[in-house]
């Protein structure tokens, strides 16, 4: 496999004034462009708003069913499932349209993460070329699993089996796949490589550090995901809108993070020039 490369801009950074660490490289970058981070959130948001639509159609209508006093509770608790199943099938395009989205923003996270020099509309087009192929493959992977997952748990919901736990285990599985489509997102940007292999290096680091990796996993999507949480329609509108925006803060910090686990398992042999880049 072999990293993808850039040419030197004239006015890169010199090595003596980079961040030490990549935590200090975050809050470095965060104190002084905050603006391209917010610049990239409303990129996310738009190739987002399909997917966002889909959830506050499915609020409103869940709200709207629940006050239906006079409608057999059978026939209201069919009518959500059907809603939420359907919403769970519209979801795949949606997600594949935030993974375009995705695709195009790792570039100019991985240009801040690496101190190189950073053209917001140019970046962006390259990373989309770059990582559109293998990025459409993961958010094809992760909308069939999403969508399964939330048939299951809705078939939970309602199952009066004594195995209906059985229907929200894709849910669980989905969650602890998670970590691997975020190490995948990281490693399309930054090497070329078959889509296999992208896969082969996730699975490695995520199977050296599994704890590391969740608990990072869980601090990476708590700011788009803690609104839903909130049963109100209005949190979940505004504070989705607001979590995607701010999400390339949390997207950055993932990539630093995937970064020092590559520098430990993946670099030093095959890439020993990428070991500490942006910070060293």
């Amino acid at each position: 496999m072999r990293s993808k490369r850039n040419r030197s801009a004239p006015k890169d950074f010199h090595q003596n004034m980079l961040p030490q660490t990549r935590k200090a490289l975050f809050f470095d970058v965060l104190k002084l462009q905050w603006s391209k981070l917010l610049s990239l959130g409303f990129i996310l948001l738009v190739s987002a708003l399909p997917l966002l639509g889909l959830w506050i159609y499915q609020d409103i209508n869940m709200i709207y069913l629940a006050d239906q006093a006079d409608v057999p509770p059978e026939q209201i608790i069919g009518e959500m499932v059907a809603l939420q199943n359907t919403n769970a099938l519209l979801s795949i395009p949606a997600i594949l349209l935030l993974f375009v989205g995705l695709s195009a923003i790792m570039r100019p996270l991985r240009q801040l993460a690496w101190g190189e020099n950073l053209v917001l509309s140019y970046d962006l087009g390259v990373g989309l070329k770059q990582n559109f192929r293998y990025g459409i493959l993961c958010g094809l992977i992760m909308a069939v699993a999403y969508a399964s997952a939330k048939i299951g748990w809705t078939t939970a919901t309602i199952a009066t089996s004594t195995f209906s736990f059985l229907f929200s285990l894709p849910m669980c599985l989905l969650f602890l796949l998670l970590p691997i489509f975020g190490y995948m997102l990281v490693t399309i940007c930054v090497y070329v490589n078959r889509f296999t292999t992208n896969i082969k290096v996730a699975i490695v680091l995520y199977g050296k550090h599994p704890l590391q990796t969740l608990l990072m996993t869980v601090a990476t999507i708590a700011i788009p995901g803690i609104w839903w949480f909130i049963p109100h329609l209005y949190v979940h509108l505004f504070g989705g809108i607001l979590g995607i925006v701010l999400f390339p803060i949390g997207l950055f910090g993932w990539m630093l993070f995937t970064f020092n686990k590559l520098d430990e398992d993946i670099n030093p042999k095959h890439f020993p020039d990428l070991v500490g880049k942006g910070i060293v």
